[in-house]
């Protein structure tokens, strides 16, 4: 990929830039003596963004984890009418952008970590939410503006392409459809029935394949799903354990997929990597996805002339068609990837500023 569209790696930053993003509009903390960060809320305030820096220690040079870390979560406390409460950090709403909690209690996020309305029911009013947390050592100094152009979107298929765009800005949100492979049919089969059944032992098949080979998740009505789990397990009991954790993390993501198209803030992007897709399928997606909720819809094809690389057309409705020059997952075109997101963005929030 060219050099300028890599992420600045090598340049690192030691302040984490935490912040919330509440209802759209970034929220600064203040900083205590005992390095906690205070965040002055009127709740309710829907679900809120918890927001960082974020890096792999295997990249930073300190150490051999590869995940992408934000920050060490230690504890959520809630401060109202002169009392503390502490929120558990093991809440079953609280998994997108957070990695598993470890056996301190401590939980990493991957530095886009979302806290669910449901995580502060108890509260209204004006409140401070107090976030305990460490940081890593520092942070690679990437391209911010990128990375929040780039969480705006979430991906429907038809492979994993858009996954791997997110991941090169640094970000790496949980969906349910990141990292799938599947088709216009199939996709429309699941909005249809939202998925129904999605998750189900009966209908979910593990296997171990590929180039190079990983363990996919498959129901084949609906898709096939990278698991990223690449090492071959010899005992079938530790296979069948997995299978097992993948049927749940498919229900969970579920709900959370059927979620966000109600709440329409996202936007979704479907790609067709055939030479020649027929309109008809976007239009379908386009329809199936409005039959649950009012998210907008980025379908991206190749474009027919070098003219058209990086072009928008607005459709109807929150139908929008973007022109790439080429489609692939080993020389991806991020440049205009953003250029495509970027249009369709500003083309989203110019039609909410005429709705309001």
């Amino acid at each position: 990929m060219p050099e300028a569209d890599l992420p600045a790696v090598e340049r690192t930053l030691v302040d984490p830039d935490l912040h919330l993003i509440v209802q759209g509009r970034r929220v600064d903390p203040q900083l205590r003596d005992d390095g906690a960060f205070v965040f002055h809320l009127s709740l309710p305030c829907g679900d809120m963004q918890l927001v960082s820096r974020s890096g792999r220690p295997s990249a930073l040079g300190f150490g051999a984890d590869d995940r992408l870390l934000g920050i060490r979560l230690v504890g959520l406390v809630v401060a109202q009418a002169g009392r503390e409460v502490p929120l558990p950090l093991d809440h079953p709403d609280l998994h997108d952008g957070l990695h598993d909690i470890e056996h301190t209690g401590a939980r990493w996020t991957n530095g886009a970590a979302v806290l669910p309305a449901s995580l502060f029911a108890a509260f209204a009013g004006a409140a401070g939410l107090c976030v305990m947390a460490t940081t890593l050592p520092r942070y690679p100094a990437g391209d911010d503006a990128a990375a929040a152009l780039f969480a705006r979107f979430e991906n429907l298929g038809d492979n994993c392409e858009f996954g791997l765009v997110q991941r090169g800005a640094g970000i790496e949100p949980a969906s349910l459809l990141r990292w799938v492979g599947t088709d216009a049919a199939r996709l429309v089969l699941g909005l249809c029935r939202r998925f129904e059944g999605l998750g189900d032992p009966a209908h979910t098949m593990l296997e171990f394949r590929g180039d190079p080979p990983d363990y996919k998740l498959r129901d084949p009505r609906y898709f096939s799903q990278h698991t990223w789990a690449s090492g071959k397990l010899d005992d079938p009991a530790q296979e069948e354990e997995m299978r097992l954790a993948g049927c749940a993390r498919l229900r969970l993501l579920r709900r959370k997929l059927l979620a966000d198209i109600e709440a329409g803030q996202r936007i979704f992007v479907f790609k067709s990597s055939a030479e020649a897709p027929h309109p008809d399928s976007f239009v379908a997606v386009h329809a199936a996805l409005r039959g649950i909720g009012p998210a907008p819809l980025l379908c991206v094809v190749r474009a027919e002339t070098p003219e058209q690389v990086g072009q928008v057309d607005d459709l109807v409705d929150g139908f929008y068609l973007g022109h790439i020059d080429q489609f692939s997952r080993a020389t991806i075109s991020y440049g205009t990837w953003r250029r495509i997101c970027a249009a369709t963005a500003a083309m989203v929030d110019a039609g909410r500023e005429r709705a309001a």
